[in-house]
């Protein structure tokens, strides 16, 4: 009896040398497990991350610029009021110093670097086509009288949101200011076109009225109307495609021939006033 006893406690120890035996292998095993995960977690995330950054350098952002998106937003708007502040105060600034014909060669000569991508978009959507008429003051009364000038501050703000360091949020800020230095040929150009419409129409009227007979008056009248009618209006033409919806503008005149497609398939004149 006392050696069957004895037997059983001997077996029993057995199994318990062996059970934490096994319990410390199993315990090792995990631990080589999860350290395989981690260093291979760890390597995956390394290629994501690089990948990331190669994607983002070749979209022409930086490091500098992966901030929170409050932050960002906050120095958007204070480089943008900074902007407004120097073209009210006329400060000597290579954004929005120089006259009309300055401004004009600086964007017709304007180039962006390889992987600049928010650069040629502004390039393609406003610069471009201004380049096509080949003089400032053409392309100014066709930017201020068509699209490219509504609500160009806003779109500015917005360009220079995704990449204030990128080149074309310096170029749309040319952009606007060309567009903010076209104000004062708009007027020059309203004046004379007003003084040069109301002197001849007051004239053959005062001269039919006070004509002494009635055949006078109305040959007088008749004469003044036809030539008033004969007189072609002056009909508006799109110099380029809405930047938004893609959407020709006003009609061509007559004797336009050159033409450029919108994005809906149709067609813009793009030559000279």
């Amino acid at each position: 009896m006392k050696v069957a006893l004895l037997l059983g406690i001997i077996v029993v120890a057995i199994c318990l040398v062996q059970a934490d035996a096994g319990y410390s292998h199993l315990s090792s095993f995990i631990k080589r497990l999860n350290a395989q995960r981690t260093s291979k977690a760890s390597s995956i995330l390394a290629k994501l991350k690089k990948k990331a950054e190669d994607y983002f350098k070749n979209k022409g952002y930086t490091k500098h610029e992966s901030k929170s998106k409050e932050s960002e937003d906050e120095s958007v708007d204070e480089s943008y009021e900074s902007f407004e502040s120097e073209e009210e105060s006329q400060n000597q600034s290579e954004d929005v110093d120089g006259t009309l014909d300055t401004l004009y060669d600086e964007l017709c000569s304007a180039k962006c670097q390889k992987n600049d991508l928010l650069c040629k978009r502004v390039l393609y959507k406003y610069v471009r086509p201004l380049c096509r008429y080949k003089d400032a003051s053409k392309a100014v009364y066709a930017l201020r009288h068509k699209i490219g000038c509504i609500n160009m501050a806003y779109r500015v703000k917005l360009i220079c949101r995704v990449s204030k360091k990128s080149s074309g949020c310096k170029y749309a800020k040319k952009v606007k200011a060309f567009c903010d230095a076209g104000k004062n040929e708009d007027a020059s150009t309203t004046s004379s076109t007003t003084s040069s419409t109301t002197s001849p129409t007051t004239s053959p009227t005062t001269s039919a009225t006070t004509s002494p007979t009635t055949s006078a008056t109305t040959s007088s009248t008749t004469s003044a109307t036809t030539s008033s009618t004969s007189t072609p209006m002056t009909t508006t033409f799109d110099p380029f495609c809405d930047s938004f919806t893609g959407i020709c503008r006003g009609s061509c005149q007559s004797d336009e021939t050159d033409f450029d497609t919108c994005d809906n398939g149709e067609r813009c004149c793009v030559a000279g006033v």
